[in-house]
């Protein structure tokens, strides 16, 4: 056998010490010789070469495999089975077959999408098809794909949980409700086309009181709608500080508007608001008065998505548009115009995977149809449950503590 080097002292065992020699012949011997030296406690080095293992190597419980960038495998490969992988040899870092980027943890092709990872400080946050918010050295080494260990841990959540909720990984590792059945946003929606005289073509709005209201005078005015590409944009213009008959112009040009409503949600005084087409062009629309939105409807059922897209259902034939305003999974605000498919009844599921609903415009929405928003009827897989609640969390950014369990 080959001398071991002073590796040895450090629980470290190069193979080739061990009688691997990296050019084809079979090095099975030398990692099993390796793996044993090691005794459960040490690490197996493997430097550049080409080896060929007649049979698959697996490290023992508590035993590191070290792969150094430049080694190739011929015949079988290795596998974790009880011990673990540290993979070098390819782009980036494998650990147990788990693709690991320089900025944190990327998802493999088997992970589920729309689940979100990060990685922060002391906190181990993985994908949802495994388990969130854990310290690590509350993980044990386990196997591919899973943990050996659970327990009860506080995790922030990003959204309300109450205990008993079942829960998955929503943005940056906090957790979101698991959800076996769609979340009604709002059980109707009626539509309020009416409302509105779309403007004849892409043009900046402005927006002024009848006569001046104290009360008013630098209120800001959100206004929804789309460009000329039909994809959804806003503006918010603040009537004049000093006189609300002075008309205030924006700066956005728009095609279609589809809602307005005070930036702060309060009521307006004793006077409407008017928005018109810049220089005194045509009426748009007409904010009433004592009154704080126009087809801008907040959701009377649910505002929380819990990370899923949202599907919107209209009458039979339907084609006309709808305009979703939230927070997406990023945590920025997110709008997205969407477009009724026509079948029995119309149908159209968004691409954003909304955290939060805000807002539902309809000044697009055929004028007294109705239809419903609730979250994609593609709920989520039991694959992405990681963990029940045991204590809740009244708000998001608590923390609430919950059972995590290993992978399935």
């Amino acid at each position: 056998m080959a001398s071991l080097d002073t590796f040895t002292l450090l629980g470290i065992y190069n193979v080739k010490d061990c009688g691997a020699s990296g050019r084809g012949a079979d090095d099975y011997p030398a990692f099993a010789l390796a793996n044993t030296l090691a005794n459960g406690a040490g690490t197996i080095l493997v430097p550049p070469g080409n080896y060929r293992l007649s049979t698959t190597f697996s490290p023992s419980s508590g035993v590191t495999l070290l792969i150094c960038e430049g080694v190739s495998f011929t015949g079988s490969s290795v596998s974790p089975g009880s011990g673990t992988i540290i993979d070098l040899s390819s782009s980036g870092l494998i650990v147990n077959g788990a693709q690991v980027a320089y900025s944190g943890f990327t998802a493999a092709s088997s992970i589920s999408s729309k689940r979100f990872v990060d990685s922060a400080g002391w906190t181990a946050e993985v994908d949802s098809t495994t388990v969130i918010g854990v310290a690590p050295l509350a993980i044990s080494s386990g196997s591919t794909g899973t943990i050996v260990g659970a327990g009860i841990h506080p995790v922030t959540v990003d959204c309300p949980l109450s205990a008993g909720d079942p829960v998955k990984v929503g943005p940056s590792g906090k957790a979101t409700k698991h959800t076996t059945s769609q979340t009604t946003i709002q059980g109707t929606i009626t539509g309020e086309a009416s409302s509105f005289t779309q403007p004849a073509s892409a043009t900046t709005l402005e927006i002024l009181q009848a006569a001046d209201v104290a009360a008013d005078r630098g209120r800001g005015i959100v206004i929804e709608g789309s460009d000329g590409s039909g994809t959804a944009i806003t503006e918010t213009i603040s009537l004049n500080a000093t006189n609300t008959t002075t008309p205030v112009a924006g700066s956005t040009s728009f095609t279609k508007v589809s809602a307005v409503y005070t930036a702060n949600g309060a009521n307006l005084g004793t006077q409407a608001v008017t928005v018109r087409a810049s220089g005194g062009g045509d009426t748009v629309c007409t904010l009433a008065v004592s009154t704080s939105e126009l087809a801008a409807d907040i959701p009377s059922g649910s505002t929380e998505a819990y990370c899923n897209e949202l599907t919107i259902t209209g009458p039979n034939s339907d084609t006309s548009f709808v305009t979703i305003v939230g927070v997406d999974t990023s945590d920025n605000t997110a709008r997205e115009r969407v477009q009724l498919n026509g079948a029995s009844p119309s149908v159209v599921t968004t691409t954003t995977v909304f955290r939060i609903v805000s807002r539902i415009c309809l000044g697009e929405f055929t004028n007294a149809a109705t239809g419903s928003v609730k979250t994609n009827a593609v709920t989520d897989t039991a694959a992405m449950k990681c963990g029940v609640v045991v204590t809740g969390a009244a708000s998001r950014g608590q923390d609430a503590y919950i059972l995590l369990k290993p992978n399935a």
